[in-house]
């Protein structure tokens, strides 16, 4: 194999091997980069390693920066995988998974736009000492949230508690209960239903006992 435009810097290797360029941990050996360089920059296709050798990033690059592709993101600390995500125009966008960097366990699932929570989208709650399955068609952990997201924040949907029991249904603003909303009990029996202002009951409403009936 010819090795051509062998260097050495800053504690990386850089070698082109039949056009591709590769980029080598100089002391550990371990692959960081392999694909295509111009202008000193990361252009076309390319895959991208961490420091454990794990595959992060497999897509397209344009001026050095990731285009289009599968990405993956790993906690410094634990080494779990703690977010994993595609890239378009330069964005993340579409489908992406957050999991919990101690136990692997699904934090969230739904869709990222312009780089944020946009659309739908679920959030769960995990359950400690559970085992993880990636492979497995129901997540691991408890739904605590599912419905539409803007800009990175709860826009509507359906609250529970761990125990799959329905708390809330409404509109969200800044994260918090804002606007038309039902407040209900733990065993799902509706309490209130009207309007609210951070998380409080404000201005036009109804609330009920528990036996349904008008308070």
């Amino acid at each position: 194999m010819n090795l051509i435009d062998l260097k050495r810097y800053s504690g990386l290797y850089k070698q082109k091997i039949y056009g591709k360029t590769e980029i080598k941990d100089t002391y550990t050996g371990t692959l960081l980069f392999q694909g295509y360089i111009a202008n000193r920059k990361k252009n076309g296709e390319g895959k991208e390693y961490n420091e454990e050798g794990k595959l992060i990033f497999q897509g397209e690059y344009l001026d050095g920066k990731k285009w289009k592709g599968k990405f993956k993101e790993y906690d410094n600390d634990t080494k779990n995988l703690v977010f994993e995500c595609e890239y378009l125009n330069g964005i993340i966008e579409g489908e992406a998974k957050e999991y919990d960097k101690y136990d692997g366990q699904l934090l969230f699932s739904g869709k990222y736009s312009n780089g944020k929570r946009n659309g739908e989208g679920i959030e769960y709650k995990p359950i400690p000492g559970e085992k993880v399955d990636r492979d497995s068609y129901f997540p691991s952990g408890k739904i605590i949230f599912r419905g539409t997201y803007l800009n990175g924040e709860r826009k509507q949907g359906k609250e529970y508690n761990y125990n799959r029991k329905l708390l809330y249904e409404g509109e969200y603003l800044n994260g918090k209960r804002n606007g038309k909303g039902k407040i209900f009990d733990r065993d799902e029996i509706l309490l209130y239903e009207g309007q609210l202002l951070n998380g409080i009951k404000n201005g036009k409403g109804i609330e009920y006992d528990r036996y349904h009936e008008l308070c």
